[in-house]
C-alpha cells in the first residue's frame, strides 16, 4: 500500500499501478486516482465494483454503466448498454460474464460466447444454462452444449446429472457411466439413488432397480413412483409395490384425471390380488370402475377377483368378456384364449378360442388341445383333428406332445374310423416314448382289427430298436413271432423273431421253434445247426429230435439222420417209422462218419448199454487212436506207431466195425482223434480209424462174445499205460513197477497220485513226459506188458476164456514173442487176483 502511494507521487505507468492495485487487493486511496486517470480499464472497474463500488457512481464511461448493471433489467436495456462498452473496450471476456449474468437463460448465443470466452467452471455452467435452454426444442445441440461444459469442468456434478439424463432415454449405458462418479462421491443425494434405479430399469436390470427404489423410499416426484411401480409389481415384491401406489393416489390423487386415477386403483387392486385381499382387491377395482366406466382394465381386474369366488365365477367370466371386448385386438385375443380355458362349457369355449385364433392371437399348445376337445365335445371331430394336430406341432414337451397324439389318434380311430391317421398319430407318440405300452396296445387292438398285420410287425420292431431291456424285447420279439405264425403265414418272420429271442434267452423251446420255421423255409443246414448240439446234451424233446431228423433230411445227410433216430430208440422213445427208417436206407449209397455232435450223443448211451462192466471201463478211459505225430521226432508215440504193422492195423478196423454193429449203427463210422486231452473229438479221416469195411468176415456173425473181446483189446491197444492202471487196480508206485518189470527204491506218494489221477483218461500229456526218458529196453518191455493187458482185458470181457483164449492165440501176431509159460501164469495170476475160477490146463489142451 505503501509503496502504491509511493508510485503514485513518482508518477510512474497506469499499467505497473494497476497490476500493484490488482495484488494488494484494491485500496479506495489507490483506486480512486487511478481510475479518474483510466475510466474505461474494465478489470479496474471490476476491482471496484467487486470492493469500491461507490467510486463508479458519477462516471459517465460506457464501460462503468455496463459494469453496474444488474439482473433484471430489461433485455434491450442490458443489451444496449453493454452493446456500447463492447464499442468503447471491445467483447473483453470480463463484460462478457457481466453480460452473460444479466439476460436470461434463452440467450443462447451469448451465454455461449461468454463460456468459451471464459473457460472453466464458470463456463461450464453458461453452457449448463444454455443447454438448459435447448433441451426442450433443440435435444441435439443441448447434448452437445452439455458434452462441451463437462469438458471444461469434469468434476461438475450439476453437468454430469443434467447429461446423464439427457442420455436416459436412448443411451442408458453411457447415462449410467457418467452417473458412476456422483454415486461414490460425497454430493450424492437421494435424487441420484433414483436417477440410478431408472437406469437399472431401462437396462433389464430389475432387482438392482428395485433395490435401489427400495434404498431411497418412496418418492414425491409422481414420475420417479410412476418407474418405480411397475419394477415392483414385474418381480412379484407386490408389498412394496401396493406402499408406492398407495402413496401415489394420497398425493397425487387430486391432481390426477379420472382416467388415470382409474389406471392405478387398477393396479393396486392387482396388487392386493396378488396379495390374497380379496375384498380390498375388489374394492379397488370398482372404485377404479366408478372413476372410469369404459376402462377395459379395470373391469378385468373386477372380473378376476370375482373369479376368486365361487359364487360369483360365471359373473366374473362375464365381466372379462366384456373386457375383452373393449381391448384391443391382440390384447382381445389373448384375453378372449384365456376365458375360453376358464369356461365350461365346450360350446362357449370353442367360440371364444376360435374368436381368438381369428383376431390373430398364437394359442398355446395347451389353448389349441383345449380348443380340439370342446370341438370334440361339439360334434365337430373333423376341425378337432386339424386343431390337435396345430397342438402337437406347437408342443415343446416330449411326454405333453405324446398326450396330444394319443387323444389324436383315438379321435381319428374310434370318432372318425381313420386308421391311417390313428396309426400315423401313435406311431409318433410311440416314437417320443417307445415304452408306452398304453399306445403300444391301442397300435396292437388297431392293426388287428383291420387287419393290418404287416404294419403292426413294422411298428413292433421299431420299438424293439429303441428298446435296451432284454425282457421287454423279448416279449416283443414273441408278439412279433405269435403275429406271423397266425396272421402273416411267413416263417422266415418268425425265424428272426425266434432267433432274436434265442440270443437274448437260450432255451430248448425257442430251439424247436426256430428249428421248425427253418424247415417251413427248407432250410435244413441251418435248422439243424440250431438243433444238434442241444440234441448231444440229451435236451431235445420227442417233436424236437423228430425235427432234427427231418432237419437232417432236408440237407442230404440221410445217414445222420439215422444215426440221430438210433440213438432216439436208444434213449426209450419212438423216432420214426419203420417206413420212413426203411425210405432213408434205400437212399444211402456211400457210408459216411458220424459228425463230432452225433458221435458225442452216442457215447454216453453207448456206456450204458449191457457189454458187460469192462467194456464200460474200457470206453470210459479210451482215448483217440495212436497216430504218428510228425511234430515229435521219439518218443512213445512214435515207437508205439512202429510197433504196429499191418495186420494191428486190419485188427481195428475189424473190431471197431463190430462195435458199431453190436450197437445197431451198422452204417456208421466213428472217427477219433489222437492227441486229444477232452474225451472224444472227430477228425476227417486217419489211417487208424472206425470204417465200414466189407473185409472184415471174421465179425459177420453176431457172435457179442467176439465183439466184446475185440473191442476191449483195442481199447488197451490205444491206451496201454491206462490199462495198466484201470484193470490191474494199482495203488502203489511199486505195483506199476513191477508189472513193467521195472524197479523203484523210493515210495513217493506224489507219484502215486499223478497215477491215480491218469484214470480219468485226460493227463496223457503228463504220462508221456514221465516214459519218454525210458530206455530203448525198457519200452519194449512196456509194450509187451502192455499187449498182455491188452489180451487179459479182451478175455475177460468176453467171458468165454476158452473162445477168448483161442481168438487171441490166432489173432494176435505180437504174441509170438512171448513166451508160452509165461503167457500162461500171467494169465493164472490175474484170473487168481480177480478171483476167477479157470484152470489153465482146459485152454491149452481145448
Amino acid at each position: 500500500y505503501r509503496e502504491g502511494l509511493q508510485a503514485l507521487e513518482l508518477d510512474l505507468s497506469d499499467e505497473d499501478l494497476i497490476q500493484l492495485v490488482l495484488r494488494t487487493g484494491g485500496r479506495r486511496e489507490l483506486l480512486q486516482p487511478l481510475l479518474e486517470r483510466n475510466p474505461d480499464h474494465i478489470e479496474l472497474i471490476s476491482v471496484c465494483r467487486d470492493h469500491a463500488p461507490e467510486l463508479l457512481k458519477g462516471s459517465t464511461s460506457p464501460v462503468v454503466t455496463a459494469a453496474l448493471c444488474r439482473s433484471g433489467e430489461p433485455v434491450a436495456t442490458v443489451d444496449s448498454l453493454f452493446g456500447a462498452a463492447a464499442d468503447a473496450i471491445g467483447r473483453h471476456p470480463v463484460l462478457l460474464v457481466w453480460w452473460a449474468e444479466c439476460v436470461p437463460d434463452r440467450e443462447m448465443k451469448l451465454l455461449v460466447e461468454a463460456a468459451e470466452a471464459n473457460p472453466g467452471p464458470w463456463g461450464a455452467q453458461q453452457l449448463l444454462r444454455a443447454a438448459r435452454s435447448q433441451v426442450a426444442d433443440e435435444r441435439g445441440d443441448a447434448l452437445v452444449t452439455l458434452r462441451q461444459a463437462l469438458k471444461m469442468d469434469p468434476d461438475s456434478v450439476a453437468i454430469r446429472r443434467a447429461l446423464s439424463d439427457l442420455l436416459r432415454e436412448d443411451q442408458p449405458e453411457a447415462a449410467l457411466e457418467l452417473l458412476e462418479p456422483v454415486l461414490t462421491g460425497p454430493d450424492r443425494d437421494q435424487t441420484d439413488i433414483y436417477r440410478y434405479a431408472r437406469l437399472s430399469q431401462r437396462l433389464g436390470h430389475l432387482e438392482a432397480a428395485a433395490a435401489a427404489f427400495e434404498q431411497a423410499g418412496i418418492p414425491q416426484r409422481l414420475d420417479v413412483l410412476q418407474e418405480g411401480i411397475p419394477v415392483f409389481t414385474k418381480l412379484g415384491r407386490d408389498t412394496l409395490a401396493r406402499d408406492w401406489i398407495r402413496e401415489l393416489i394420497r398425493f397425487w390423487g387430486e391432481g390426477l384425471s379420472r382416467t388415470e386415477l382409474s389406471l392405478e386403483y387398477t393396479r393396486l387392486a392387482q396388487v392386493e390380488l396378488n396379495l390374497h385381499a380379496l375384498d380390498v382387491a375388489q374394492a379397488c377395482a370398482r372404485r377404479a370402475m366408478e372413476l372410469d366406466e369404459t376402462s377395459p382394465e379395470a373391469m378385468e381386474l373386477l372380473g378376476r377377483t370375482l373369479l376368486e369366488s365361487d359364487e360369483h365365477f360365471d359373473e366374473g367370466l362375464q365381466l372379462l368378456e366384456e373386457a375383452a371386448r373393449r381391448c384391443p385386438r391382440t390384447r382381445r385375443a389373448a384375453l378372449l384364449a384365456e376365458i375360453g380355458m376358464l369356461s365350461q362349457d365346450p360350446w362357449h369355449r370353442a367360440d371364444l378360442l376360435e374368436e381368438a385364433r381369428r383376431l390373430g392371437g398364437q394359442l398355446a399348445s395347451s389353448q389349441l388341445y383345449c380348443l380340439a376337445e370342446a370341438l370334440k365335445g361339439t360334434a365337430r371331430s373333423n376341425e378337432a383333428i386339424l386343431i390337435i394336430e396345430a397342438a402337437v406341432d406347437h408342443c415343446e414337451e416330449l411326454s405333453t406332445q405324446r398326450q396330444y397324439l394319443v387323444w389324436m389318434g383315438d379321435l381319428a380311430f374310434r370318432q372318425l374310423g381313420r386308421l391311417d391317421s390313428a396309426l400315423k398319430a401313435w406311431q409318433r407318440a410311440l416314437q417320443a416314448d417307445p415304452r408306452d405300452e398304453e399306445v403300444l396296445h391301442r397300435v396292437t387292438a388297431a392293426c388287428e382289427e383291420s387287419g393290418r398285420y404287416e404294419e403292426l410287425v413294422d411298428t413292433l420292431v421299431r420299438v424293439i430298436e429303441n428298446e435296451s431291456d432284454e425282457e421287454r424285447r423279448h416279449r416283443l420279439w414273441q408278439r412279433v413271432a405269435e403275429t406271423a405264425d397266425v396272421h402273416l403265414s411267413r416263417p422266415d418272420l418268425a425265424a428272426r423273431a425266434y432267433g432274436e429271442m434265442l440270443q437274448i434267452h437260450d432255451s430248448i423251446p425257442l430251439r424247436e421253434q426256430l428249428a421248425a420255421r427253418l424247415v417251413d423255409e427248407g432250410k435244413g443246414d441251418e435248422a439243424q445247426q440250431v438243433l444238434l448240439e442241444a440234441w448231444t446234451r440229451q435236451r431235445l424233446s420227442e417233436a424236437g429230435a423228430t425235427l432234427l431228423c427231418k432237419s437232417l433230411e432236408l440237407a442230404g445227410r440221410i445217414r445222420q439222420a439215422l444215426a440221430v433216430d438210433d440213438v432216439e430208440c436208444l434213449r426209450g422213445r419212438n423216432g420214426q417209422t419203420p417206413d420212413q427208417r426203411q425210405l432213408w436206407s434205400g437212399a444211402l449209397d456211400v457210408p459216411e462218419p458220424l459228425s463230432v455232435t452225433e458221435l458225442r450223443s452216442l457215447m454216453p448211451q453207448i456206456l450204458r448199454e449191457d457189454a458187460g462192466q469192462y467194456l464200460a471201463e474200457a470206453w470210459s478211459v479210451v482215448h483217440p487212436l495212436v497216430k504218428q505225430d510228425p511234430r515229435r521226432n521219439s518218443g512213445w508215440l512214435k515207437r508205439r506207431r512202429q510197433l504196429m504193422d499191418e495186420g494191428d492195423e486190419r485188427l481195428f478196423t475189424r473190431c471197431f466195425y463190430g462195435v458199431g454193429r453190436m450197437f445197431r449203427q451198422p452204417d456208421i463210422s466213428l472217427y477219433l482223434e489222437p492227441g486229444s486231452s477232452e474225451a472224444l473229438a472227430v477228425l476227417p479221416s486217419q489211417p487208424l480209424c472206425l470204417v465200414v469195411g466189407a473185409q472184415s468176415p471174421l465179425l459177420r456173425a453176431d457172435d457179442p462174445r467176439v465183439v466184446r473181446f475185440h473191442v476191449a483189446r483195442m481199447m488197451m491197444m490205444t491206451r496201454p499205460e491206462v490199462a495198466l492202471l484201470g484193470l490191474l487196480g494199482l495203488e502203489r508206485t511199486q505195483d506199476l513197477c513191477a508189472a513193467i518189470g521195472l524197479r523203484a527204491n523210493v515210495v513217493s506218494q506224489r507219484r502215486v497220485a499223478q497215477w491215480r489221477s491218469l484214470l480219468s483218461g485226460g493227463l496223457e500229456f503228463r504220462l508221456r513226459r514221465s516214459l519218454d526218458p525210458l530206455p530203448m529196453q525198457q519200452m519194449v518191455r512196456l509194450a509187451a506188458a502192455a499187449e498182455m493187458m491188452a489180451l487179459r482185458a479182451g478175455l475177460i470181457a468176453a467171458g468165454d476164456l476158452n473162445l477168448s483164449l483161442d481168438l487171441a492165440l490166432q489173432c494176435e501176431p505180437i504174441l509170438a514173442r512171448l513166451d508160452q509159460d509165461e503167457l500162461v501164469q500171467s494169465l493164472g495170476r490175474f484170473w487168481a487176483r480177480s478171483g476167477l475160477a479157470y484152470r489153465v490146463e482146459e485152454p491149452i489142451h481145448g
